[in-house]
């Protein structure tokens, strides 16, 4: 299932306050909150461009949101800018992800091919570096000088802090990479439709690891550290990884639209939404039961 049919988000953000930091609910922000206090009310930050498609925060004072009409909006702290036409060109489609490594480092990726980044006060110019016509799907960056960028059709490109590499084909007979999160230039997980994750240790990526059975799909994944990461499926499905081996599909949200995103800042503190505008957290221990941060029930990305 293709991203943007499954991230129809309200024109909104809702934030979850904390002492020391805050999450969004979308996309996967960092750093979060180990002692979340309560949900903002929705805040209109993009009434004339696309639907939201991607937030990336760091720390609690920037983050950047991009929209399927290749539209850009910036938080500093105290306000959100106005939205900003970066990608116009982008195939009709959009960008599709965001990941900021800090206030003056994010990277954007759109389904025609093209990256973007940020440098602090404005996006360059989108640049193809990817061609093969699968559409870039997700961007992790763990700095400024490494990111990993993924596309449909199975390939995977990464950033030096100059440069991006060609595609290279790393899941190739499956239905097509969704997700990635980078910890480190030297830890990453990556997974796909058909229930399958791929780690990379720096020099390599592994051979595709059927973790999730059950159909659904896993559409996104969150690591805080090269021995934590949580997946998750469509069906209401979560995973975790331990630095060695995989959980079983565990179900926390079975009544409500399939799991779309997640977030983790350490190892007992996890954010998840679904597509009905509910949140769950998870503690270290246990997940929460699904709640509602959006009454107007639209999904959470």
């Amino acid at each position: 299932m293709p991203k943007l049919a499954a991230v129809r988000l309200f024109a909104a953000v809702v934030l979850l306050s904390a002492v020391t930091s805050t999450v969004f609910a979308a996309g996967l922000a960092s750093p979060a909150a180990a002692s979340p206090t309560g949900w903002s009310s929705g805040l209109l930050i993009d009434p004339s461009h696309g639907d939201p498609t991607s937030i990336s925060c760091f720390g609690t004072s920037f983050c950047a949101v991009v929209d399927a009409s290749g539209g850009a909006v910036i938080y500093k702290g105290s306000a959100w800018s106005s939205p900003d036409m970066i990608d116009p060109s982008g195939g009709g489609l959009g960008l599709d992800s965001v990941s900021c490594a800090s206030a003056s480092f994010c990277a954007a990726v759109d389904y025609s091919g093209n990256v973007l980044t940020y440098n602090g006060t404005s996006w360059s110019l989108p640049a193809s570096i990817d061609q093969s016509g699968g559409g870039l799907d997700s961007v992790s960056c763990s700095s400024a000088s490494f990111c990993v960028a993924m596309d449909y059709d199975g390939n995977v490109l990464a950033y030096n802090g100059t440069s991006w590499s060609l595609p290279k084909s790393i899941d190739p007979s499956n239905g097509g990479l969704d997700s990635v999160s980078c910890w480190s230039a030297s830890f990453c997980a990556a997974v796909d439709y058909d229930g399958n994750v791929l780690t990379y240790n720096g020099t390599s990526w592994s051979l595709p690891a059927s973790i999730d059975q059950s159909g659904g799909g896993l559409d996104s994944v969150s690591c805080s550290s090269a021995s934590f990461c949580v997946a998750m499926d469509y069906d209401g499905n979560v995973l975790a990884y331990n630095g060695t081996s995989w959980s079983l599909p565990k179900s926390i949200d079975p009544s409500n639209g399939g799991l779309t995103s997640v977030s983790c800042f350490n190892v007992s503190f996890c954010v998840a939404v679904d597509d009905d505008g509910n949140f769950l957290t998870y503690n270290g221990t246990s997940w929460s039961s699904p709640a509602s941060v959006d009454a107007e029930n639209n999904s959470l990305m």
